[in-house]
Parts: structure tokens; sequence; C-alpha cells
């Protein structure tokens, strides 16, 4: 190895450990969704030591991501991917998905889990996402996400209300795995921009 090579390889392992240093007590995280920015988020978890478990409607699906990826397990049913899990990201097709999903799988979240809502589904469902939440004492982040795969979350947009700060700063060690530039602005309803650039 010339010295160029050792350098950079040098430079993505001290890159690696820094990353892996994020401190959480979240360890078990539910993604619920195995479309490619699902499968490439529960990828990206699992390489950065969480323990992940992955969920899609279509079964097969969840199985083949699963088998690609370091330290994340396939499950059949939703409930059972949420059950004891420190986060849950949704990323659904639309807000009817989601809501059905978590319709089902909601009772089965923990207590002290928080559910980080990583589609897009516009600002009705969104509303009514979080009435769900309230409604089962749930933590409940709106974090759509927008990019490519590579990187899983190339930017993501976080919505909180000012009674959700403690959620927000449980959740964020584990969504910096994903995005770890993060910075906040505004007042009131404040945003949340995540990059991997």
């Amino acid at each position: 190895m010339d010295g160029a090579a050792e350098s950079r390889a040098g430079y993505a392992e001290l890159t690696a450990r820094r990353e892996r240093s994020v401190v959480s007590d979240i360890r078990i995280t539910a993604v619920l969704g195995a479309g490619a920015l699902g499968a490439a988020m529960a990828a990206r978890l699992g390489q950065m030591g969480q323990e992940v478990r992955l969920w899609n409607r279509t079964a097969e699906r969840a199985r083949v991501a699963a088998a690609q990826a370091r330290d994340v397990t396939a499950v059949a049913a939703a409930g059972e991917a949420v059950s004891g899990a420190g986060a849950v990201i949704t990323v659904l097709r639309d807000g009817d998905a989601v809501a059905g999903v978590m319709a089902d799988a909601i009772a089965s979240v923990g207590e002290g889990a928080v559910w980080i809502q990583a589609s897009t589904v516009g600002p009705r469902s969104a509303r009514a996402l979080a009435d769900l939440a309230r409604a089962h004492g749930l933590a409940y982040l709106d974090a759509p996400v927008s990019g490519s795969t590579t990187p899983p979350v190339r930017e993501s947009w976080c919505g909180w209300s000012p009674g959700m700060m403690r959620p927000l700063s449980r959740a964020r060690p584990c969504w910096r795995l994903l995005a770890p530039r993060c910075c906040t602005s505004g007042p009131g309803l404040r945003v949340v921009r995540s990059s991997l650039r």
C-alpha cells in the first residue's frame, strides 16, 4: 500500500470511529418500510452498531435487504419490529400507508420510544399522524427525508412542537448516524436540517 492509499485508509477508519462514537441510549431501531430509502437507512444504522429490525408489507423485500446488511433482521410483523425498539422509523409510500401500518403496530411500541416519521406525507397527514402518536402517549418527530440512497439521508426537515425537546434530544444521536450534520433555526415550530454531504 502506497503512502496516499495508507493515508486514505487511515482517514476512513478515523471517520468510522468518530461516527460510532455518537452516543445514544437507543440500541434497537425498527425501520418500517424496505423500499430503496428504508433499506439504505436500515443498512446504515446496522453498519453503525444499531440492532435493526426491518419490516415491509412484502416480506421478501425486507428479507433480501436484511441479507445484504449487517445487524439487520427482517421481521414478519410490524408489531414485532417495534416491540422493545427505542426508535421507530417509518419510511413508507404515503400518509395513508403510514397510518394503516402504525394503527396496528403502535400498541406494541414501548414506553419511552420515539417515532421518527421519515415518509413524505404532507401537512394534513403529518398532523393526523402526530394526533395518533399523542393519543397513545408516543413521542413523535416529523422528519421527511429527501435525497438519494447514497448517502441514505441527504437532507431531512424535522419539525417538532416546543414540548418535544426531550424526545428530539433522545432521538438525535440515532438520527445523526444517518445524517451527522444538524443545525436548528426558527421560533415556535422549529426545523432541523440534516445533511450527509
